[in-house]
Parts: structure tokens; sequence; C-alpha cells
């Protein structure tokens, strides 16, 4: 019992028996003493032994937020208190994230080494995922925690086809251009919107293979390279067989659409043609009506 409250209890003790004078004691029960007032000196004290305490701390290594729970003060006052007192503040944000983060690995150990044995013996991530019946971000951190290449982890299409996989469809790919021993990245891309995307992207058989030129040559394809300026000439041929398909002069849209629709023709796309002069030039040197 605090010294208020021993001053409420005599009033409110002395008040339920004054009915009965006889029952009352010679003196109090509890002997009431004055509430001390805190006076500034007194505060100024409290608040440089708090703050003392507040800097102790941080160099133990509570963060923020712990000191902030700790001494009842808010996060930002916290910090204003430590600047204060000279402390170094760098990264002092970062200091309760790396703390939850570290106890997050601390969990996670306990079956990171189950996860990446998993990983080892051909599971993808998504499949991890499932079988441990855990996040994906915390599989990552697992895996991470395990020193194993994240990166390729992340990459579920690296185990979901094999090199001879790729070789077949890269083949396929080929045939489908018109020019079944060579294929481009660019006519990849193409196969693979053809195909709505159920082929792994150039990027991912550049990965695998080291560069597009390895990968061509384990299929048994050639690989174009960069293509050499097309002739004048051949860019006004395209444009006349064009026409003499549709029977009109092509607009860009007409031309595009005609293109992509016979892919195996080889036509030079519109953006070769412009970036030589403008599309009606083109279409002027090539004696069609221009709109």
């Amino acid at each position: 019992m605090n010294r208020i409250d021993k001053r409420k209890f005599n009033a409110l003790y002395g008040e339920l028996l004054r009915a009965n004078p006889d029952a009352l004691p010679d003196r109090p029960l509890v002997e009431a003493t004055p509430t001390e007032v805190p006076t500034r000196r007194s505060l100024g004290h409290r608040t440089l032994e708090r703050n003392a305490r507040i800097e102790a701390g941080w160099k133990s290594g509570k963060s923020l937020g712990e000191l902030s729970e700790e001494f009842g003060v808010t996060y930002q006052r916290i910090h204003q208190i430590l600047k204060e007192r000279g402390v170094d503040m760098a990264g002092a944000s970062n200091r309760g994230h790396q703390k939850r983060r570290q106890l997050r690995l601390d969990g996670i150990s306990t079956w990171s080494g189950d996860a990446a044995d998993l990983y080892r013996s051909g599971h993808t991530l998504k499949q991890i995922v499932s079988i441990m019946d855990k996040s994906p971000g915390a599989v990552r951190d697992a895996l991470t925690l395990e020193k194993v290449d994240t990166r390729v982890a992340w990459d579920y299409e690296r185990r979901q086809y094999s090199n001879d996989d790729i070789a077949r469809m890269l083949r396929e790919a080929a045939e489908w251009s018109g020019s079944p021993e060579t294929l481009s990245i660019n006519t990849w891309e193409k196969y693979r919107a053809h195909m709505r995307k159920k082929v792994p992207t150039h990027i991912m058989i550049w990965q695998r293979f080291g560069s597009w030129g390895a990968a061509a040559k384990f299929a048994g394809l050639q690989n174009p390279g960069r293509r050499k300026a097309i002739p004048e000439a051949k860019l006004i041929e395209a444009l006349r067989s064009v026409a003499e398909a549709l029977g009109k002069s092509p607009t860009i849209e007409d031309y595009t659409t005609y293109r992509d629709e016979n892919p195996h023709l080889g036509l030079p796309s519109v953006m070769t043609i412009a970036s030589r002069s403008s599309w009606n030039s083109f279409k002027k040197k090539a004696n069609l009506a221009t709109y």
C-alpha cells in the first residue's frame, strides 16, 4: 500500500466506524504520512539516471523497440535521448529487424538441413514448400542458411527441364520457323509466344548452357548470330512481295499481320524498315501508294 492509499484507508475507516464511537481504536490503524511532492531537482536527477540506464541498455544490445517498452517512452524519444548522449545511431533502426531475423533463422535452423537435403535430391522449391509445409520465403532462408544457391533454387524451370528436353524444344522451334538448321533468340521467343509460354525462356537456356550458341550446338543447330544489315533493295523487294500477296499497298498493321502469319518467309520487321527511313519513304521507293 503506497502513501496516498494509507491516507484514504484511514479516512474511509473513520467514516465507517463513526456511527459506533466505542468501536474506534485509540489511534488510526495505519499512520498517515504526507505525500512527497517531487521537486524539479529530484525530477532532473531521475531523468539523468533513466537516460543513463537507456544508454547502458542500448550498449548491451537492446533495440529501440525493447527500450521503448521497458522505459515507457516512445521509440522516437529513445532515439533522441541516445543521440543527445553522443551515441552513434547509424543503422539503429535495423537492430530490431536484425534481431527478429536472427530469431527467425534460429527457428529455421531446426529444419533447414532437411530442406537442403530435399533440394539436393532433385526437388524444386515449390515441392519443398509443399513437403515441409512452410512459406516460400522461409524455405529460401533455410536454403541460404545451408549455403545453397537460392538463385538456382528459385528457378523452377532449371529443375523442370532436362538438357535433352531443351534440345528437343529447340529443334521443334527451328522446324516451326521454316529454318530447321538454324535458330536465333528472336525466333525462339516468337515460338515461345506461339506455345503460350509453355517452354523455357531464352535466358534460362542461356544460363543452363552458358551461351545461346552452346545451346544451339547441343541441339545440333547453328546460331545465326548477329544479323548483317539488310540491303535496301531486299527491303523494297519485301514490301513489294507483301503488296502483291495482299493485292494492295500495305499499311504497317497489314505488313505486321502478314509477317506474323508467315514466319517462314523471313520478312524483315517494320522496325528494320523504318530504321532506315520512314515507312512512306520506302513505299515510294517501292512504287507503292502511300496513305
